[in-house]
């Protein structure tokens, strides 16, 4: 999919890095955003126009910042774009911004969207971009715009254009695959006909890091996403769970040692690995910190697996769960104020998070299901998890709280190891 931006009729160079509405303060409220539908070079194009609206009000809605004013019945469908709207009259009625844009086709048959982003108090346009795509990438420049919304309006990125990896048997095998987190755009990553897992976003979002069967034993692979080539990268025992440093250089992996799976620093620019766990039972599910000098692991040392803590040098461990017969799949958040995990308690497995210092434990999901694999967003304020809630293991997305619960994907032969890009 590609597709060509374009700023333009900026306010200042500098308008990126200002934040005009902090509602992460608390009791804040949200942000009343005003959206029209979009105007149109002819009158044809009612069905893409709802479509855009619809992805709009969505994206604003999920990320619990917007509270979104459809005001598409005053405003129809026309030729014209707004580019000078009557402030006036939006800041009467306390809508403090407004989304504009327009959309045209090209000669050769792509479609240029136009979006436009104004602060209603201010009675002035804060950004606007011009994207050039085909239609099939019209969903992602809004879900695009969408984000340089939130950004613009409270200093953080949105989480509408990302997308998340995971594994399902959609094939009959367990394959790797990527979706949007509103459960579009979904594509088949893996078509090796074997066993592929724990899928892994790098850094920059072009590659992902994962563990196959291709040569009948659970080697390190990454695959490029732009162009489907898939490279071996350690093979030899067996080698899972990997997770990516946030400097993009070193995978944290647990890696089998005479049968005795431990945890590996593999440093990717030079190939050295460096063991760093030395305990009986199994070591596995390695997560960073976003400073990138601790890691979370899973460890069943003390007869049951339960999360810890330690640097990655090996050194200064911790016990960070102790209640819960099974506690895994930890994921430290990218704020790195939270480290989320599944617990099994009462035969049942849940969400739940807890402090790195092993403070304020409490579950995120109950009652509905099984629910399991949690990885955070980029935001740090929304969770991606497999839930068994509607009766099949399925794909979910939530925020921290635990609110506002959407299913991304149903069972398509049973999902797991979901991971977030960035």
């Amino acid at each position: 999919m590609m597709f060509l931006p374009a700023i333009f009729l900026t306010v200042s160079a500098g308008y990126a890095a200002d934040v005009y509405f902090d509602i992460t303060a608390s009791g804040a409220k949200k942000i009343d955003i005003a959206l029209p539908l979009f105007s149109c070079e002819t009158n044809e194009q009612e069905i893409l126009l709802r479509e855009i609206h619809q992805t709009f009000k969505q994206d604003f809605d999920f990320s619990g910042r917007f509270n979104v004013i459809d005001i598409s019945p005053f405003y129809p469908s026309s030729t014209t774009e707004i580019v000078n709207p009557d402030f006036g009259q939006f800041y009467l009625v306390g809508i403090q911004s407004l989304v504009t844009g327009h959309i045209s086709r090209t000669e050769h048959g792509e479609y240029k969207i136009s979006m436009r982003l104004f602060d209603v108090r201010m009675g002035q346009q804060i950004v606007g971009i011009r994207y050039t795509t085909p239609v099939s990438g019209i969903r992602s420049v809004v879900h695009k715009f969408a984000d340089e919304v939130q950004y613009r309006l409270t200093g953080e990125r949105g989480v509408n254009d990302t997308r998340i990896a995971f594994t399902c048997r959609r094939t009959g095998q367990t394959e790797i695959y990527t979706v949007d987190p509103d459960g579009n755009n979904l594509a088949q990553i893996t078509q090796n006909n074997t066993i592929n897992i724990s899928p892994a976003w790098s850094v920059d979002n072009t590659k992902l890091f994962f563990t196959s069967y291709l040569q009948n034993k659970p080697d390190l692979y990454s695959v490029e996403l732009a162009t489907n080539t898939t490279t071996p990268l350690l093979h030899g025992g067996m080698h899972i769970t990997p997770a990516v440093s946030s400097d993009g250089i070193h995978l944290a992996l647990s890696v089998s040692f005479d049968g005795d799976p431990e945890i590996l620093i593999f440093n990717m620019e030079t190939g050295k690995q460096r063991r760093i766990t030395f305990s009986p039972g199994v070591d596995t599910n390695p997560t960073f910190a976003p400073n990138g000098r601790e890691l979370a692991f899973v460890s069943d040392r003390t007869g049951q697996p339960q999360v810890y803590v330690m640097d990655i040098e090996g050194a200064n461990l911790r016990r960070l769960t102790s209640v819960g017969t099974y506690n895994t799949a930890p994921d430290w958040s990218p704020r790195g104020d939270w480290i989320a995990y599944h617990s099994r308690r009462d035969g049942v497995f849940d969400i739940w998070m807890i402090h790195p210092n092993g403070s304020d434990e409490h579950p995120v999901t109950s009652e509905a299901g099984h629910n399991e694999d949690p990885a955070f967003a980029r935001d740090g304020r929304h969770l991606v998890f497999t839930s068994t809630r509607d009766g099949v293991k399925g794909l979910y997305v939530m925020d921290v709280s635990g609110r506002h619960v959407r299913r991304v994907i149903p069972s398509l032969g049973g999902c797991g190891n979901p991971a977030w890009s960035r």
